[in-house]
């Protein structure tokens, strides 16, 4: 069943995404690491793309816009994993995530660069990955 929005209700929707991410970021960053699930889903609303559904952002016609990348930069030297938002500690039984802002790895508001969204897989250097930004 296809529902038709007006532009009032997708910007209503959108206001109300960003306020999403920026509550579930404060609860993150405050401790709650099953928060990362809700930020996740709230990430999809907005860019996640199917042939059957369109995101906030497509529908807004908004996807092209560049986004604020404050993601630790990739090293192609590394030849281990790269986590660039989100650090995992494994402990006896399970994964724990946690954002890196205090421990003096995080980037700083004047590290950051504006980037245009890209979502998909990608040939590289090292093999076939996902990406999720530029």
């Amino acid at each position: 069943m296809e529902v038709s929005l007006t532009q009032k209700d997708l910007d209503s929707n959108l206001e109300e995404q960003l306020a999403f991410l920026e509550s579930s970021a404060s609860a993150f960053d405050n401790g709650f690491a099953g928060e990362i699930k809700r930020l996740a889903v709230t990430v999809r609303v907005l860019l996640h793309d199917t042939t059957k559904s369109k995101s906030l952002l497509t529908l807004l016609g908004k996807k092209g816009i560049k986004f604020i990348d404050t993601a630790v930069p990739v090293d192609e030297q590394n030849l281990f994993s790269h986590s660039s938002l989100v650090r995992i500690h494994l402990e006896s039984k399970e994964s724990i995530p946690f954002p890196l802002l205090e421990d003096g790895l995080s980037l700083r508001a004047e590290n950051a660069i504006r980037r245009y969204f890209r979502y998909g897989w990608e040939l590289g250097p090292r093999g076939a990955t996902f990406c999720s930004r530029s």
